[in-house]
């Protein structure tokens, strides 16, 4: 054990330990700090045989004193004990007004007093504070409840609207046998384009959380490296960064970069490349380019690339991730199904 700084004597016959030791431990870790308790000199004073009624199951933690019977004789080793420790700071556990004045007059250090009234008022706080938690707690899985019911809802009109297509669809094959042979005249957006063949190669969908946005951006840019008129550009001019938005546009159905938590295009495009091949390049006053990482394009410098720290969680990607069973700790699955049934 490190050595002491720390001298807290327990004035047992005033104030019963197992009563007040863990309202004296806390008391003593805010005001001076944890390491500190940890390392002080706990000690108390009992007239023989007479510990077991106040100090059970904290003989281990604290240094007994046994003393003979008669008045204030335990107080008088206690003093004695502060009396060869007046380097340290003190803790005096006790609401005997004459004890704790024998002590502060011999002390050198700081005296903390830990009397009834201190104590009371520390649990009286603590009480106060834990009701103020469960109460923002409370709220917030009410919140969070009343966000689910709406998510539920909408994912319920999500799921009979695409019910209603898929029994259309059908009705449509059935009565036409050529609709599969008409796949070969479906307009492609990009034809003629830089993205010439790309819709052919990736299948559009609902993106709504940030793990399933990066999940897509790799596939994007690795059917981006694997079209040829793109590659070139990667590897030459650049490739400008409203390419990267028409393939995104094209990719996420109803894409808002707004939704993800970004402000600005440029910011989504970093967090888009990140983890891939390629980075972002600029050049005064205001040009950005996308080339391949290990290419480097004379008068553009590298855009510092996206920090996790930089990521904006949305009300509505949280509440994504929690339809997708990747709901936060706080989301307490029992109360909600309580409350659920109350409503």
């Amino acid at each position: 054990m490190q050595n002491s700084t720390l001298l807290v004597l327990f004035d047992a016959e005033n104030m019963a330990i197992q009563t007040v030791y863990r309202a004296v431990e806390a008391i003593v870790i805010k005001e001076f700090s944890e390491e500190i308790w940890k390392s002080a000199k706990l000690v108390t004073a009992y007239k023989e045989q007479t510990e077991r009624h106040s100090n059970q199951g904290y003989n281990d933690l604290i240094q007994t004193y046994y003393v003979g019977y008669g008045k204030d004789k335990a107080d008088d080793k206690l003093v004695e004990i502060a009396q060869k420790n007046t380097q340290l700071d003190m803790v005096v556990v006790s609401s005997d007004r004459a004890l704790i004045s024998r002590v502060q007059e011999i002390a050198k250090g700081s005296v903390l007093i830990c009397n009834a009234r201190r104590i009371y008022d520390y649990l009286l706080e603590e009480l106060h504070e834990t009701k103020v938690v469960e109460k923002e707690l409370k709220e917030k899985k009410e919140l969070y409840f009343k966000e689910y019911l709406n998510a539920n809802r909408a994912l319920k009109n999500i799921h009979k609207k695409m019910a209603k297509k898929r029994k259309l669809l059908k009705e449509i094959h059935r009565r036409n046998p050529y609709v599969e042979n008409m796949k070969e005249y479906i307009f492609d957006p990009f034809q003629n384009t830089i993205l010439d063949g790309f819709s052919s190669k990736i299948e559009p969908s609902y993106v709504k959380t940030h793990p399933k946005l990066r999940e897509v951006s790799l596939e994007v840019i690795e059917t981006l490296l694997n079209t040829p008129k793109v590659k070139e550009q990667l590897e030459g001019v650049g490739l400008d960064v409203s390419v990267i938005k028409m393939a995104i546009e094209y990719t996420v159905i109803d894409f808002s970069k707004s939704y993800f938590g970004f402000n600005k295009f440029i910011d989504f495009v970093r967090f888009f490349l990140k983890d891939s091949q390629l980075k972002l390049v600029f050049k005064e006053p205001s040009l950005y380019k996308i080339v391949l990482k290990e290419y480097n394009m004379d008068g553009f410098v590298d855009v510092e690339p996206f920090k996790e720290d930089e990521l904006v969680e949305t009300v509505e990607s949280i509440k994504e991730l929690y339809l997708e069973k990747k709901s936060p700790s706080s989301l307490d699955m029992e109360l909600l199904e309580n409350l659920k049934k109350r409503l």
